[in-house]
């Protein structure tokens, strides 16, 4: 049976009057056929049907918005009079045979080219690409800068993989989503071809020249008005590095790397960064990993890892932690499920686990150069989230499990941060996956289906976190794929989603690429997954056509619907695979930093300074505040209701920032108060892989870092408290420079 498409109008949301022109098309719905298969197309889907929500162009052809019956959002491209569907089947044919390998990333996804015979019987062609958003409705000059430069490497980027050039290249051929911008519009008269010798190399420092840069970008009129050493910079070509730099120094951005699971493979995680750096002529400033981290000092460490023996392997953490190795990037970690737990328990708080690698902590908040970074580890199980932190060394079975179990205390100090621009969590949120390509995560875990059929997939705590804080980015790991969504918030009265109640049961999923920790005599399957490429090549449709209108009187217009609500923000989740050949588990981005302003531990980012990490004023008074209810014991004690608890967190706010910044020389810098300290002794570097025999947990330390930060804080060492009779670690030094002071915002 062929593959078809039918077509129906939904309830006229979004319609105009314009319509009038197009009811030959609207005039019933439209049973299209595939007329050629593409790399796009549903794998098995034969019967799709789309409904049309909004007219987007009637100009050159009628441009719908449209949503399939499996919810991939889509745009339906008509012909609109007699020669356009020459011109959409000469569209459709540079889809395939020049834009393949940009689609999804450059240009929108290809779907496929449909046809059919309207019930007036005239023949209709129709080409389904992706939904990649509106219209940027301005002049290409009048944008910000960053905003220029960002639709210059696009355009770079489509020239580099088609050899193609826009000849009239203007808004009319920019698409803009959630910040992300696609090129549009391809007409064969208006493209023009040749064999571009730009080997996309920008040469540092050096200025436009015509040896290395193509001259058909040259003549791509979009100014840029950039300052440099105080003379306005104007070009109107494919910027050279040095106006580049120039762009990202004043834009003030960070750029980060983010790894999902590590598994111990640092080497390897490193490594793949500087391929990324020379390849791509960047500098990565900030690596975040999210969990399974595996910081594993020495043989006994293994002892304390929720693994079967059998995965008790010594990897490379302890070549970095004795110094025989030095992270090259700064590196922050949350922790997973299969973790050195009596080592991160010194660290409770937060701290270095090694030089230059920094752990938030069992949940946690810092800034880099201004970034709120915050972060939960763990994963949820609801038989240990209401209970205290009562697992005690040598850990059993059962503790050695259930201390990684993430807790109501932690999430309750969470809920209050103010929104961080980004956060780390290992598990899931409950239920993300239907914010994202349901159909492409079944397709490649298909065990999860029973899960999400039922509503038991992911952390209900963390959804409503997401809800609650809505972060700008959310980046997590532990099921092994890469997988990506948008969550819109909307204001009291919209219809965003709300909170999840984090009482909600959430059993485990059986992940067959999962270390098996409760039978140690299970062994680890591996699941193919798909080579790296766009989400919208993993949800696709199809479509085909052919010629000759006729005008058709248009029927009366129905009464237009209510606006939908609009988003007052998103968050952009992205869960990654782990450290694998072929695995898509590291995902670079570009986040802009706040301006300087001497306060909350901003500072001055600069392009080719090292990025400064500060503590979280916000975070130390909530950490003061609800120091009394952490619990050591199975029972955790009653927390205070919302309005008490931000009162109490505003009144120690009050004290963080009158005592704190003294005691770090009047900043906010971690290394103020905390530097790296070996507390196990170091293994050789020579030493890994697995070792045989019994070999005993490692003793009781007391970490120097944890009682340092109590100590900035005030607040007694419940965590590793030194034995009777061994002095404290002193608290670090005071001055008497002004403290900057830091709000609730």
């Amino acid at each position: 049976m062929p593959s078809t498409l039918q077509i129906e109008l939904a309830d006229s949301k979004g319609l105009t009057p314009r319509f009038a022109n197009c009811h030959h098309i609207l005039c019933g719905p439209i049973l299209m056929q595939l007329d050629e298969p593409t790399d796009g197309t549903v794998a098995g889907a034969k019967q799709m049907k789309a409904k049309i929500l909004a007219l987007l162009n009637d100009s050159r052809s009628v441009v719908f918005r449209a949503e399939l019956d499996s919810g991939l959002a889509i745009v339906l491209k008509f012909s609109a009079d007699e020669d356009s569907p020459a011109v959409l089947c000469e569209e459709a044919a540079v889809y395939t045979e020049c834009l393949k390998t940009l689609q999804g990333s450059i240009v929108p996804t290809y779907y496929g080219k449909y046809s059919a015979r309207c019930p007036h019987g005239r023949n209709m062609v129709c080409i389904v690409l992706e939904d990649c958003g509106e219209e940027i409705g301005r002049d290409l000059d009048e944008l910000e800068n960053k905003e220029k430069y960002k639709i210059l490497e696009k355009l770079g980027e489509f020239h580099l993989g088609s050899n193609y050039h826009l000849g009239d290249f203007g808004d009319h051929n920019v698409l803009v989503k959630n910040g992300e911008y696609r090129i549009i519009g391809f007409r064969r008269e208006d493209m023009w071809y040749h064999e571009c010798k730009f080997d996309n190399n920008w040469r540092f420092g050096e200025d436009y020249k015509t040896t290395y840069t193509c001259g058909l970008l040259a003549n791509v009129e979009i100014p840029l008005q950039i300052n440099i050493n105080g003379r306005d910079h104007a070009c109107t070509w494919y910027p050279s590095q040095k106006v580049i730099d120039t762009l990202l120094e004043e834009d003030g951005r960070l750029t980060i790397a983010v790894e999902g699971c590590c598994h111990g493979d640092l080497d390897a995680i490193y490594a793949h960064i500087a391929q990324l750096e020379a390849k791509h002529q960047y500098k990565v400033d900030l690596l975040l990993i999210c969990g399974d981290f595996q910081a594993v000092r020495d043989w006994a460490d293994l002892q304390c890892m929720a693994v079967p023996d059998k995965y008790k392997e010594l990897k490379d953490f302890h070549k970095y932690y004795s110094g025989a190795k030095t992270a090259p990037i700064l590196t922050i970690v949350i922790g997973g499920n299969h973790e050195a737990s009596n080592y991160m328990w010194e660290l409770y708080h937060g701290g270095w686990l090694a030089p230059n690698i920094y752990f938030l902590g069992h949940a946690g908040s810092i800034l880099v150069n201004g970034i709120r970074i915050a972060g939960a580890s763990g994963i949820f199980k609801v038989q240990d989230f209401r209970q205290g932190h009562h697992e005690r060394m040598p850990y059993d079975n059962s503790a050695m499990r259930s201390i990684y179990h993430i807790r109501e205390y932690c999430v309750r100090k969470l809920s209050l941060l103010p929104a961080p621009e980004v956060f780390l969590s290992h598990d899931w949120p409950h239920q993300i996956e239907h914010h994202g390509d349901l159909r492409g995560l079944l397709s490649r875990k298909k065990f999860l289906r029973a899960d999400i059929d039922t509503g038991r997939l992911g952390s209900p705590p963390l959804m409503g976190l997401l809800t609650t804080l809505r972060p700008q980015w959310w980046f997590a790991a532990h099921l092994h794929t890469r997988f990506e969504a948008t969550v819109a918030h909307y204001d009291a009265d919209g219809s965003g989603a709300g909170a999840t109640d984090a009482s909600v049961v959430a059993m485990r999923v059986e992940n067959p690429d999962e270390i098996v920790i409760d039978d140690e005599d299970v062994g680890v399957t591996e699941v193919s997954v798909v080579p790296k490429e766009d989400k919208a090549h993993r949800n696709p449709d199809g479509i085909t056509l052919s010629d000759e209108e006729e005008d058709v009187a248009a029927p009366p217009l129905p009464p237009a619907a209510p606006p939908a609500p609009v988003p007052t923000s998103v968050t952009n989740f992205l869960a990654l695979d782990k450290c694998l050949p072929n695995r898509q588990f590291l995902e670079v981005i570009d986040i802009p930093t706040p301006q300087p302003t001497g306060a909350q531990g901003v500072t001055d980012a600069s392009s080719s300074s090292p990025p400064t990490l500060s503590y979280d004023p916000v975070w130390l008074a909530i950490t003061r505040a609800f120091h009394p209810n952490l619990s050591l014991n199975r029972m955790q004690s009653a927390f205070p209701e919302e309005t008490h608890a931000r009162s109490l967190v505003a009144r120690e706010l009050e004290w963080v920032n009158t005592h704190v910044p003294p005691k770090l020389g009047g900043t906010w810098a971690v290394q103020g108060c905390q530097n790296f300290v070996m507390t196990a002794p170091p293994t050789q570097p020579d030493e890994t892989g697995k070792k045989g025999g019994r070999i005993p947990q490692p003793p009781w330390y007391t970490n120097p870092q944890t009682e340092a930060f109590c100590a900035m804080l005030e607040i007694p060492n419940k965590i590793n408290p030194p034995p009777k009779g061994v002095p404290k670690a002193a608290p670090p030094a005071t001055t008497s420079a002004p403290p900057p002071t830091a709000s609730i915002s």
